[in-house]
């Protein structure tokens, strides 16, 4: 791993961002393309069965909000890229449209890992090289913030449907 972050400081920032675009462009045209095909029946009831969850229904309904918008701003938000992205093409969303409101949202993704992405990737190995107590002290830290979220969560009140 220390050879990919030393690998990744030698590389100029502009390559970085050009390979990251590639991986992210490809990676969301393939989730487009599954719920396109899904749609037509070419990969059954598994995938149509994942259009179901929670999150699929959120990615519909910010379609239907805000429409193509919600595609470039999804590349920033943790979890909802692959669910908006199988669900332009689910909702058979024409392609060139969905690629002009795609681009601009990979480009993002691409800067924002080059940057906070390679720094938080050297934290983590910066404290695994860390004495024991002090990753301990960050787990801990880091389970009870998971856990407070997880229980403020499920006390929220649950959105009405509609």
């Amino acid at each position: 791993m220390r050879d990919l972050l030393e690998w990744i400081d030698d590389q100029p920032f502009g390559l970085l961002v050009a390979l990251l675009f590639c991986w992210i462009f490809v990676r969301a045209n393939t989730i487009y393309a599954v719920g396109r095909a899904a749609t037509s029946g070419r990969l059954g009831a598994r995938v149509t069965a994942v259009t179901q969850r929670p999150g699929m229904q959120r990615a519909q309904a910010g379609f239907n909000r805000v429409g193509l918008a919600i595609v470039p701003v999804s590349f920033l938000m943790a979890g909802l890229t692959f669910a908006t992205q199988l669900t332009a093409g689910v909702m058979r969303l024409p392609w060139p449209r969905y690629l002009l409101a795609m681009i601009p949202g990979c480009i993002a993704w691409s800067v924002l890992t080059a940057t906070v992405g390679t720094l938080a990737l050297g934290a983590v190995l910066r404290l695994w090289d860390a004495p024991l107590g002090v990753r301990i002290a960050v787990a801990t830290v880091v389970a009870a913030a998971i856990a407070a979220y997880v229980v403020r969560r499920r006390r929220a009140p649950s959105e009405p449907a509609g």
